[in-house]
């Protein structure tokens, strides 16, 4: 029986085959594999934005203490600033009779459009602002704004002064907005400039108005 030796697949070709024979075989394309592609991940979906918060939805801040406005009507104020801005609109008038009486009374007698139209503006702005303070006390008690309207009563508007500037407010929010705030160094300075100096100046202003009076009456005869 004939032996036969083990091959090596085609190299046994390619190494007893002549030189010849050989490079017809290096010639021959090697056989390319192809390789697969890596899946292509699909394209992210865009993420859908959160709707937008409603009004309920919104958390409410944190509770504090809220500064009262200089003018309007939206807010509250508290005791101390309400007798502060009361008494500050009060002593306008008294120091303009003070410092320059004999210009109102020219402006009354001669009727100056420019003076009596100053006058009006000014009459105006501190009936304004005396309102908006007691609206904005009334609503730190809780009570609607429509009673600032016996503030043109005369006589009771000095009872409504005095309970507004006695009773005090409520403790907690109400309808019209948090407490107001405290009382700071500033408030207390306010507090002796526009309350306590003009009603220690009060008298005196008083009994000169009364006899710049007389002296214009006697000078006028």
């Amino acid at each position: 029986m004939e032996r036969r030796e083990p091959t090596l697949g085609g190299l046994d070709i390619i190494v007893d085959s002549p030189p010849r024979e050989r490079s017809a075989a290096s010639a021959m394309p090697t056989p390319v594999v192809p390789i697969p592609a890596a899946p292509i991940p699909a394209a992210t979906q865009p993420v859908a934005s959160a709707p937008p918060l409603t009004g309920q939805q919104i958390p409410a801040p944190p509770a504090g203490r809220a500064r009262p406005p200089l003018f309007g009507f939206r807010g509250r104020l508290a005791r101390l600033r309400f007798l502060i801005r009361l008494c500050a609109s009060l002593s306008v008038p008294l120091m303009a009779l003070f410092f320059s009486p004999d210009w109102i009374h020219d402006a009354a007698e001669q009727r100056s459009a420019f003076q009596l139209t100053v006058i009006g503006a000014a009459a105006l702005a501190i009936i304004i602002y005396q309102l908006s303070a007691v609206v904005l006390r009334l609503h730190d008690l809780g009570q609607r704004g429509w009673m600032a309207a016996g503030h043109f009563i005369p006589g009771f508007n000095v009872l409504l002064w005095l309970l507004l500037s006695i009773v005090p407010g409520q403790t907690d929010d109400n309808r019209y907005g948090t407490p107001p705030s405290g009382n700071s160094f500033l408030t207390w300075c306010a507090y002796f400039l526009f309350v306590l100096v003009p009603l220690g100046l009060a008298p005196a202003v008083a009994l000169q108005y009364d006899a710049y009076l007389q002296a214009r009456a006697a000078a006028q005869q």
